[in-house]
């Protein structure tokens, strides 16, 4: 059962049963190794450093009575490693959902709007290409789902190094993208429908309803898609951002009290 679990997670223990990282799975490996250095007292250390001491310091150190200090600090911050790296799992299947959930969508309305094209007797023929605003959002619907195939790639296959950065970044910028091609194809399919008086346009979905009925469904599935990479850039964020606590509040300053106290015991 070990031995399947170890196969799994794609690294192995030492004859100490230290976790040896082998190139997969960081995450588990991380908390694990955070997990041995915490219940040895020596988080300390790798958190904030070694700090080297004069031999006055040493031998003043080892003459002061120890105090015995709770385990329960240790015990809950093991235990905030657990969870965390529980949390840190559930948000890579989520990721991994959301961007198998692009893949059909971007699909789709690509295919939509690049076969969308009707003639009409009396104003000729028109097609997607005729459109600025719908040739923008068949070239982002190509370039999201180029992206989204390969980010499952690098997740599913390729997980041997870090890539949570690459994609809190591509992740921003595709939403971003998403969300202005939307936009330029929503204003034309709205003027398509309503038209605009002020500017002498009329309508066109009376004569052409079978191209703005399609030109209407592919918008909808690219905005869900947006919607998609919408969550996927704050699921990013958050996989990159956990790794770092939060800043450690500076040490108090003795009070004067206490000061002239120890002055009066020497």
């Amino acid at each position: 059962m070990a031995s399947t679990s170890n196969q799994e997670l794609a690294f192995t223990y030492s004859q100490q049963g230290i976790p040896i990282f082998v190139g997969q799975d960081f995450e588990l490996w991380n908390v694990l190794m955070r997990t041995v250095f915490v219940s040895h007292e020596l988080w300390d250390v790798i958190d904030e450093g070694y700090i080297a001491h004069t031999p006055e310091e040493v031998a003043a150190f080892t003459n002061e009575p120890q105090t015995y200090e709770s385990p329960s600090k240790d015990l809950s911050s093991i235990f905030s490693m657990q969870m965390s790296f529980r949390n840190m799992r559930s948000f890579r299947t989520l990721d991994l959902s959301l961007r198998l959930t692009v893949l059909p969508l971007t699909v789709a309305s690509l295919w939509l709007m690049a076969t969308d094209n009707q003639a009409s007797d009396a104003y000729g023929k028109v097609e997607f290409s005729d459109i600025s605003g719908f040739k923008y959002l068949v070239s982002m619907n190509a370039m999201a789902f180029i992206y989204a195939a390969a980010s499952v790639l690098i997740s599913s296959c390729l997980g041997r190094f870090d890539a949570h950065w690459l994609f809190f970044v591509l992740d921003q910028a595709v939403a971003y993208l998403m969300v202005t091609s939307g936009a330029a194809a929503t204003e034309v399919v709205y003027l398509a429908y309503e038209g605009d008086e002020r500017a002498s346009w009329s309508e066109a979905c009376s004569y052409y309803g079978e191209f703005c009925n399609k030109a209407k469904v592919s918008l909808s599935l690219h905005m869900v898609a947006f919607a998609c990479f919408m969550a996927l850039s704050l699921v990013s964020a958050y996989r990159v951002f956990c790794k770092f606590e939060a800043p450690r509040p500076p040490p108090p300053a003795p009070s004067s009290n206490s000061k002239a106290g120890e002055e009066q015991v020497e």
